[in-house]
């Protein structure tokens, strides 16, 4: 009988199982060894973990103020971080109310309206002499000659008479007295005569001579004499002497006058008085008398008298007035081309806000009159607040029981600190440690609620209490965390072998199920040719990577030095951030094209300076007027330089796009952005939805950043 071949005995199902896995696993090293990982990954992590821990700053904000950075207060080292106020307040303007010009002239100009800006546009003020001076003298002497009846009674008004019956009788009387001064300008000379003709109608032949009778003007004759003594001197006019010039000096003494009988018909009998000579003279005297007054000046620690103007040659001196009636020279303009003059008032001279100043002529009255020209005049109250806000952020924090520790010292001023935290739930800052500082250096701390740590994040808040304080203060810090326990943190040794257990299978399993993978597949692909590039289509260019969605941001989270397109996800939305911002204290300048108005009313924006866009859409033609980038541009750079805790919001791209090449627009973005130092400025731009896409928005993302802010 055949024999039969041994049976091997039947394996059943789980076995067959088995022994596939473990040839899966032989044929597969790798994954038998991640398997091995993972597990002891799995029973390390199973046991309690340890999160204790010393967390410090590790970014830091400064909203208004200065500090040295956030190294000082990261360790306990020596080394410090101080954290100044700066001033805030805007300082105040008053301008001149009410002008007394009590000697000289206003040529042109309107006051005060033109003395209220530096542009070019004056108030022309001229010096004038005195009113004229009128002289008059009686003779005292009559010439021998005299042809007249009683001569002598024809010099003085005293109802004697000197009398002629005769036609061609001549009367020369002499030694008139006057007192012209030499810088004087003759403008009139008369003779007077009181005569009357009782009997019919003769008439007077009368004639000046200015060097004792040897020269004579021409004769001018009266008209019809009157019939009885008229007790009043009747004049003719001798300004006009052919072939003389009046002078001063003429009337030294040589003065004479010739009286003759001009008969009309036959001659009748002409009966004189009086005559009398009468010169009126211009001094040449110019003199200017201006006074500025103000009222309600703003009180302050500071005032400042602030002129710019020039003169066309005579000096003219600034005084200041010392109530009651003392006024001290206190600046001069000496100079044909525009000055600019800045005196600091005294306390007795701001007199409760009543200041008043005048311009004279710095050396007193002179011979030709000369003009002054104001173009500018104001009285800036510097006022003072000082204000501090800064922000720190301390990051990584794990473990239970946390607490805020900060470390430091008021070090100048004497104003104390307030320490807010910020509530992640409620959106807002909480205060932790009120006026805690002293002169001396302490450690404060302070237990934080679990609404006040997010993603391991604290955010730290540090604020002068009073914001209008006058006097500048400093907060120095030398150590600020935030410190955590853990129940678990008693095998510190178990742990650390544990974590470096760990470390090594987490290596392990990146590398059996990662990089041998990878290197696997990336065997099967053909290489690329050394050198090889990316190919691109024919005359395509590569377009700028395309921004990421728009994050959403705190307005504390906004950073000084930082350009931001402010993505706005409903109307204003950038307006009140700018309304925020300089409610915390920054100065604001505000570039809009909406309505004035409606700004006024809708936001509070405070220490904020605005420049309007001009006309809104539907002016004629149904468009906007182009803004001018330039106009635009320099507003913002002189901003800037005047404003170091400053914020700039243009509202919005879409103004500046209508009417212009986006080109130039992107260039004005980049030029603007250069002005924004890496300081205390922030710059932002509004951008509504839709209003730039696709390549525009992409190139504009590279020169600002794009966040949404809640």
């Amino acid at each position: 009988m055949p024999s039969k071949a041994a049976e091997a005995p039947a394996s059943s199902p789980r076995e067959l199982v088995s022994a596939r896995r473990l040839a899966e696993a032989r044929s597969h090293p790798h994954i038998g060894a991640g398997l091995v990982a993972l597990a002891l990954v799995a029973i390390l992590l199973s046991a309690p973990l340890a999160a204790a821990g010393t967390f410090t700053v590790s970014q830091e904000q400064v909203v208004v103020g200065t500090t040295d950075g956030i190294a000082g207060v990261q360790a306990e080292d020596g080394l410090r971080e101080t954290m100044r106020e700066v001033d805030v307040a805007p300082d105040l303007l008053a301008y001149p109310t009410v002008q007394n010009l009590s000697k000289g002239t206003q040529v042109s100009g309107a006051f005060p309206a033109d003395v209220q800006s530096s542009d070019g546009v004056y108030v022309d003020y001229r010096e004038v002499t005195t009113s004229p001076v009128v002289l008059q003298s009686n003779p005292a002497a009559i010439d021998p000659s005299c042809a007249w009846t009683a001569c002598d009674n024809g010099r003085l008004s005293d109802n004697l008479y000197a009398t002629s019956a005769a036609g061609g009788d001549v009367a020369v009387f002499k030694n008139f007295t006057f007192s012209v001064p030499p810088a004087t300008a003759i403008t009139r000379v008369q003779v007077g005569y009181e005569a009357f003709d009782a009997t019919g109608n003769d008439r007077l032949g009368i004639t000046i001579s200015w060097d004792g009778g040897v020269s004579w003007c021409p004769t001018v004759t009266t008209g019809g004499l009157l019939g009885a003594d008229p007790n009043a001197y009747a004049f003719l006019d001798f300004t006009s002497c052919t072939g003389h010039s009046w002078v001063p000096s003429d009337f030294g003494g040589s003065i004479a006058t010739r009286i003759t009988h001009a008969a009309v018909g036959p001659p009748e009998t002409i009966d004189l008085d009086a005559n009398v000579v009468r010169v009126t003279y211009l001094p040449l005297a110019y003199e200017l008398a201006l006074q500025y007054n103000w009222t309600s000046v703003a009180a302050g620690p500071r005032h400042d008298l602030r002129l710019k103007g020039h003169i066309s040659d005579e000096n003219i001196s600034v005084q200041v007035l010392t109530p009651p009636s003392v006024w001290t020279p206190r600046l001069t303009f000496t100079n044909t081309t525009d000055q600019v003059l800045t005196y600091t008032l005294a306390a007795s001279e701001f007199n409760a806000g009543n200041v008043s100043v005048r311009f004279v002529d710095a050396l007193g009255p002179d011979a030709t009159p000369s003009d002054l020209w104001i173009d500018y005049t104001d009285i800036l109250t510097t006022v003072l607040a000082y204000h501090l806000d800064v922000v720190q952020t301390v990051m990584g924090i794990s473990g239970s029981s946390p607490h805020l520790d900060i470390e430091g010292n008021i070090s100048a001023g004497g104003e104390n600190f307030n320490v807010f935290v910020w509530n992640f739930s409620a959106g807002s800052w909480a205060l932790k440690m009120g006026s805690g500082f002293t002169s001396a250096n302490q450690m404060h701390s302070a237990a934080l609620f679990p609404d006040e740590i997010a993603n391991g994040t604290v955010r730290i808040d540090y604020q002068d209490v009073d914001p209008t304080n006058v006097v500048p203060a400093a907060l120095t810090l030398d150590f600020v965390r935030v410190t955590t326990t853990d129940a678990a943190a008693s095998l510190p040794a178990i742990l650390l072998v544990g974590g470096a257990v760990a470390g090594i299978a987490a290596l392990a399993l990146f590398l059996f199920f990662v990089v041998l993978p990878r290197r696997r597949s990336s065997s099967d692909t053909p290489a690329a040719p050394p050198g090889s590039r990316p190919a691109l289509r024919a005359g395509v260019r590569a377009e700028p990577q395309a921004p990421s969605p728009s994050p959403e941001i705190a307005v504390a989270d906004l950073q000084p030095g930082g350009a931001y397109l402010v993505d706005e996800p409903e109307p204003a939305a950038a307006l009140r951030v700018l309304e925020r911002l300089t409610g915390m204290g920054r100065s604001g300048l505000l570039v809009t094209r909406k309505d004035p108005l409606t700004v006024t009313r809708m936001f509070r924006l405070r220490h904020t300076k605005t420049v309007w866009l001009g006309d809104t859409p539907g002016s004629p033609g149904g468009q906007a007027l182009a803004v001018s980038l330039r106009a635009v541009e320099t507003s913002v750079g002189d901003f800037l330089r005047t404003n170091p805790v400053g914020v700039v919001l243009i509202d919005s791209v879409k103004d500046l796009v209508d009417g212009n090449d986006f080109p130039s627009v992107l260039e004005f973005v980049r030029r603007t952005v250069a002005t924004v130092p890496r300081g205390q400025q922030i710059l932002m731009v509004s951008m509504g939805p839709g209003v730039l896409q696709g390549r525009e928005l992409k190139l504009l993302a590279q020169e600002l950043e794009i966040v949404r802010i809640k």
